[in-house]
C-alpha cells in the first residue's frame, strides 16, 4: 500500500516524470494503472504460492511483461509525446 501510494504521489508531483513531460501529463498519470495492476497480480501469485525471485516472475509471466511494456509505452508517450 505504501509503495503504491508513494508511486502515485511521485507520478503526480512535478519533480517526477510529470516535470519532464511536454504536454503528456495524462499519460504520465496513467502509468499508475499498470503499476497498481502489476503489484496486485504479484500479490495474488504470492498468495497462491506461485512466488519466486522477482526476475523469474517477470521473465515467466506474460501478464507482468504486458504491464511492464504498457508502463514503458505510457511513460515514453508522456515524456516525449
Amino acid at each position: 500500500t505504501v509503495s503504491i501510494a508513494a508511486y502515485c504521489l511521485w507520478a503526480f508531483s512535478s519533480s517526477g516524470l510529470l516535470g519532464r513531460s511536454r504536454g503528456g501529463e495524462v499519460f504520465i498519470q496513467l502509468t499508475i494503472v499498470p503499476v497498481v495492476l502489476g503489484a496486485l497480480h504479484v500479490l495474488r501469485r504470492l498468495d497462491h504460492g506461485d512466488g519466486g525471485a522477482p526476475e523469474e516472475l517477470l521473465f515467466e509471466d506474460r501478464l507482468l511483461q504486458a504491464l511492464a511494456l504498457s508502463w514503458v509505452v505510457l511513460a515514453v508517450i508522456g515524456v516525449y509525446g
